[in-house]
């Protein structure tokens, strides 16, 4: 891209993408999208199905400090279900890392010494350097996390494993299609297949109020009524304790050259190309 063959580069590291935007040629845009990088912990797995050991995995993540390294221009913290900017949205970020803590949890859920777990995550960047943040700070704790990065989505599909984690996107700016998929499970069976579902895959069987909040809120026609409902689903997912832990809301980052005019990325992924020139 510096030298000009591209015009237009995705997922580089947050290193790469300031090291060009301090060079000058090359602009970085940095476009929210309508998801959160997130951690799964199967419901199928007895010490994961514990509240106790869901709540410790919540202050193993350090989010100051990834804030400022691997996710400085992937994402913003958020530690809630409703991404930032729609109906229902929450300004609500209660967890930092604090290890002592999440070894107190484990002791209650009756692990004092942890435990050793697979932890599959994504290849892609930053995914694989946010899952090693997640492994050093879970040592500390007692547990031992074996991370394999690569391609495990279908592990994750057929809920074939312990942890996981990657990040997710929706191409509709409402709430619904997030919280359908992060917070609701109609049949939790193996033999449902509700593959779409990430509640499903992670096995999760989705406190009863916070399924018919979401429902609720789909069939409201009344705005201010609509938001209030998504804003008490939005609490009520943050105080469960959840199977799937949000720690950042998605931002795609792409590196623009200067010369290239009216590219704007969109968080639906809806670019359009028609109006893009470039300057010669």
């Amino acid at each position: 891209i510096e030298a000009g063959d591209l015009d237009v580069a995705t997922r580089l590291s947050s290193t790469d993408l300031a090291a060009l935007e301090s060079g000058g040629k090359v602009a970085v845009q940095r476009t929210p999208g309508y998801g959160f990088y997130y951690l799964a912990l199967n419901q199928k797995n007895e010490i994961l199905a514990k509240p106790q050991v869901r709540e410790a995995f919540r202050y193993l993540i350090d989010y100051e400090g990834l804030s400022r390294g691997v996710m400085r221009y992937y994402g913003t913290p958020q530690q809630t279900i409703v991404p930032a900017g729609l109906p229902g949205a929450l300004n609500e970020n209660p967890y930092k890392l604090d290890i002592a803590k999440a070894k107190a949890l484990l002791a209650e859920a009756g692990y004092p010494d942890g435990f050793a777990m697979t932890y599959y995550a994504s290849p892609q960047t930053p995914e694989g350097e946010v899952a090693q943040s997640l492994q050093a700070n879970a040592a500390q704790a007692g547990i031992r996390l074996d991370l394999q990065i690569g391609d495990h989505i279908g592990k994750f599909r057929n809920r074939e494993f312990e942890l996981f984690s990657a990040r997710s996107g929706e191409r509709l700016p409402d709430p619904h299609p997030v919280l359908g998929s992060y917070a609701t499970n109609a049949d939790n069976r193996d033999e449902a297949k509700l593959t779409g579902l990430l509640a499903w895959r992670a096995a999760w069987e989705v406190p009863a109020d916070i399924q018919q909040g979401v429902l609720a809120a789909a069939h409201e026609t009344d705005n201010a009524k609509r938001a209030d409902l998504y804003r008490q689903v939005n609490e009520s997912y943050l105080r469960s304790s959840p199977a799937l832990i949000t720690s950042f809301q998605r931002v795609d980052a792409k590196a623009v050259r200067g010369d290239v005019k009216g590219y704007v990325g969109h968080p639906t992924w809806l670019t359009r190309w028609d109006t893009v020139r470039k300057e010669r």
